[in-house]
């Protein structure tokens, strides 16, 4: 596999980076109004993290660690983040069933 440049690679990072600051950002806003609007941080999220583990290593095989990397966040997310200090709301929705 060819590694990305430094250009891409730095580009990757440049967007988690914008992308988690938004997502902490409506994260902070929305937690305290419930699961309802939660889906924006899960968004944000799945967004933005394939693209940092990308930037570690810069090849497709990367890539597909950061997705599968991002599927186990989310999951966490949604069935734990209640226990974690609040980290994600205890509502059952259709996130829940989406997600596993």
């Amino acid at each position: 596999m060819t590694t990305a440049t430094n250009q891409t690679r730095l580009l990757a990072l440049c967007l988690f980076v914008f992308l988690g600051t938004f997502a902490a950002i409506v994260w902070y806003v929305m937690r305290p109004y419930g699961s309802v609007y939660f889906f924006p941080v899960h968004f944000l999220v799945g967004a933005a993290l394939p693209f940092l583990i990308y930037a570690i290593g810069g090849t497709r095989l990367w890539f597909w660690i950061g997705m599968g990397i991002t599927a186990l966040v989310l999951l966490w997310f949604n069935l734990w983040g209640h226990e974690a200090n609040g980290a994600a709301p205890q509502v059952l929705d259709w996130s829940h069933f989406a997600a596993g």
